[in-house]
């Protein structure tokens, strides 16, 4: 027996059209056709044209921009050439751009030229096949050649160029960072700061060459006052995505090569301000105080802790809607008053740059000198002598040290707790929840695990390596713990109140929710585990708790990024009462205390 097998092909559908909208409703197409696009709406009652809109939107009809750019001769296209959003000024064209383009009743046909191999041309071709009535190069466009506006110039399309300066002859909006970085080097002087330095690439671009013209106004404004500037030229970043390198590996060296640190670091942009900073938090410096920093371009960033970053904006709103508006002159044909249009940078002072540095700290000490034998021998005596008589203010001493880096540990675990909740909206990475929260009994995945991508060091290499020493040296000990611990465990832990296999919902606690972050403690002197002798964890409270390493006093971290030493009076876990609940909830347990507290 043989069948046969008839397989269905479904029917092609058609977009709807104006004729069939018409047919829907019983009018011509010419009514349709006036109704929808706006045209001689006067010679039709609002009856007729609420139907033929009721009409089109249950048809679900759409324009056909082809047969409208046939009708009509345009495209009412405006194309924008742009560079990705890697940046936080790329970011600001790409929302205010499109807007202005829209309320000039046209729309924007966008080419990410870093989707086109960075080539211009390719990008252009596009544009020019798509019949753009004109076109914004968006962004950094030093690049963009005579040649290239050739290309559009004789195929009769209008161009403006958006956000940097230019030297060919045609319509510019940019952003100029002269009169803001002159006014940086004054804010420096005022705060007392003498000597500067100023971090660029190595582009020989307008943007760059007007900071260095800034710069130097500044100090030639302030020169016989005694302000003194040197200008260090960095490669530019090479990868968008990991900024900040350069500025970062500079400052590293410096501080290898133990050369005097200038008071104040005027960076090129954000990121390498960003940079110096990590550079500087590793080694202890404190800033301000120590250092003082500024970026340029104010990145969301730079406004959060422990940055507090000064800086200068750009409007770039208000840039963008000067540069549509005058591309639309262009396309009227109208002349232009003035080619070039400049939106001044605008300073932003935060605490970065505020105070001048310790005067301890102003002069490094300088290289070795010789010694004879007697003056050797005569010095090793004095120093033995010496050693005897002030051993107890030498081990103070030491304990105070180590108390001070003990503090940038945990400023350090700090700036990656903050790297953590700006990437996870304003979240403090819980302990002890599963990797997976939609499945309970996924791997339970701890805070250290989470922050551990922003940790500055090979975070897991340094925790499972049976080699203790690399860990002893790095941000994962406290110097003042002698107890030799096992692989995987270091001496910080976190606050209770953060513990989501204890307190479930109640542990996801995100920095916009705490009344007085300065006060709600993150991180403090303790133990991650208790694979620790039988004698050592006899001496705890508990393993999660503070322990008073530093002459009976611990370090906390605190949420707005800030590390201390606690003086108060301290008790065990077990030790809460009724008589200090009150006290101990506000420290411990923000948002309320274990059940067995309650």
């Amino acid at each position: 027996m043989t069948f046969n097998h008839h397989v269905m092909t479904p029917k092609k559908s058609t977009p709807p059209t104006q004729n069939a909208v018409a047919r829907l409703v019983g009018l011509s197409r010419a009514t349709v056709s006036h109704i929808l696009s706006g045209r001689e709406m006067h010679r039709y009652s609002e009856e007729t044209r609420r139907r033929v809109l009721e009409a089109a939107e249950k048809l679900g009809y759409r324009p056909n921009r082809a047969a409208q750019m046939i009708r009509r001769g345009k495209s009412r296209l405006i194309g924008v050439v742009h560079f990705g959003t890697s940046t936080h000024q790329a970011r600001q064209m790409a929302h205010y751009l499109p807007q202005a383009i829209q309320r000039n009743d046209y729309q924007p046909f966008v080419v990410d030229l870093s989707w086109q191999g960075d080539s211009y041309q390719t990008a252009l071709e596009r544009l020019i096949e798509m019949r753009v009535e004109g076109v914004i190069i968006a962004g950094l466009v030093n690049s963009f050649t005579e040649k290239d506006l050739q290309l559009l110039q004789h195929c009769g399309i209008p161009t403006v160029l958006l956000a940097t300066s230019t030297t060919l002859n045609v319509p510019a909006v940019f952003s100029g960072t002269r009169l803001a970085f002159a006014q940086m080097v004054t804010h420096f002087f005022e705060e007392g700061h003498r000597n500067l330095t100023l971090l660029v690439n190595d582009y020989q671009y307008p943007s760059t060459l007007n900071r260095i013209a800034g710069f130097r106004d500044g100090l030639e404004r302030h020169c016989a006052d005694g302000l003194k500037g040197e200008i260090v030229t960095l490669p530019a970043d090479k990868d968008p995505f990991v900024a900040g390198l350069p500025a970062y590996h500079y400052m590293k060296e410096r501080l290898a090569g133990k050369a005097p640190l200038p008071d104040g670091i005027l960076c090129s942009n954000d990121r390498w301000a960003q940079g110096v900073f990590t550079a500087a938090l590793e080694a202890g410096l404190q800033i301000p105080g120590d250092l003082a920093l500024s970026g340029c371009d104010n990145d969301p960033f730079g406004a959060l802790a422990p940055y507090h970053l000064t800086t200068t904006t750009a409007n770039i709103g208000d840039e963008s809607e000067k540069a549509v508006e005058v591309l639309m002159e262009l396309i009227a044909g109208r002349p232009l008053p003035q080619q070039h249009h400049v939106f001044e940078h605008q300073l932003i002072v935060r605490e970065s740059s505020r105070r001048a540095r310790s005067p301890a700290l102003a002069e490094r000490p300088p290289g070795r000198a010789g010694f004879s034998l007697l003056e050797l021998l005569i010095t090793l005596a004095a120093v033995a002598i010496l050693v005897g008589l002030l051993f107890p203010a030498a081990l103070r001493t030491v304990e105070a040290g180590n108390q001070a880096k003990c503090l940038s540990h945990l400023r350090q675990w700090g700036v990656a707790i903050a790297h953590y909740a700006a990437d996870h909206n304003a979240l403090l990475p819980p302990a002890q929840m599963p990797i997976d929260p939609a499945n309970p009994s996924s791997r339970m995945v701890g805070w250290d695990e989470r922050i551990a991508p922003f940790v500055p060091l090979d975070y897991q290499q340094t925790m499972k390596s049976p080699d203790l020493g690399p860990r002893r040296r790095s941000i994962l000990v406290c110097p003042a713990e002698r107890e030799v611990l096992a692989r995987g465990d270091y001496t910080y832990a976190q606050n209770i109140d953060l513990n989501y296999r204890l307190l479930g919902e109640k542990a996801l606690v995100r920095l916009t929710g705490l009344t007085n972050p300065g006060s709600y403690v993150i991180l403090s002197d303790s133990y991650r585990s208790l694979t620790l002798s039988t004698a050592t964890r006899a001496k705890l409270e508990t393993s999660i708790m503070p322990q008073r390493r530093h002459r009976g006093i611990p370090n906390f971290l605190y949420a707005d990024g800030h590390a201390a030493p606690f003086t108060e009076p301290l008790v065990g876990y077990n030790e809460v009462t009724a008589a200090n609940r009150s006290f101990y909830h506000n420290l411990w347990y923000a948002r309320g205390l274990p059940p067995h507290l309650r």
